[in-house]
């Protein structure tokens, strides 16, 4: 039996909210049986879903497509930490695999696996691509 797949979702007048569901056209940031569920439906159209990766990062924190990571153990030189340089995570169909953007530019235009990045290296989530651009 597969895990089914979680998302968040990205709206520009919302921000990033949890998904409770949604379908061809909106999506649904609540319940439908809660009182304030009208208040959480929104057009599709207008947003970004963002599926979870099945890796946490190293404080165990659920990793999802679109956030962005720093390498806790880089440094530049003796003392400075490379803690403001993120890293996207994407999924590249080429490869059928999570990826984190190791590019200048953060376009998905080069990267590594992300299950081998984890697995060498210390990441923690510092925000999201879509936040940071908005913000």
């Amino acid at each position: 039996m597969s895990t089914p797949t979680e998302y968040k979702v990205y709206h520009p007048a919302k921000g990033i909210l949890p998904v409770y569901g949604f379908n061809e056209k909106y999506v649904f940031t609540n319940d439908l049986n809660s009182p304030e569920h009208l208040e959480n439906i929104f057009p599709i159209e207008n947003s970004v879903l963002l599926e979870k990766t099945p890796f946490p990062d190293t404080e165990g924190n659920a990793i999802y497509e679109g956030d962005q990571l720093i390498d806790l153990d880089v440094e530049l030189e003796e003392g400075v930490k490379l803690e403001e340089t993120k890293q996207q995570v994407y999924w590249c169909d080429k490869k059928g695999a999570w990826m984190l953007d190791h590019s200048f530019k953060q376009n998905k235009g080069s990267g590594e696996f992300l299950y081998k990045e984890l697995r060498d290296f210390r990441f923690k989530i510092a925000g999201n691509i879509y936040q940071s651009n908005n913000n």
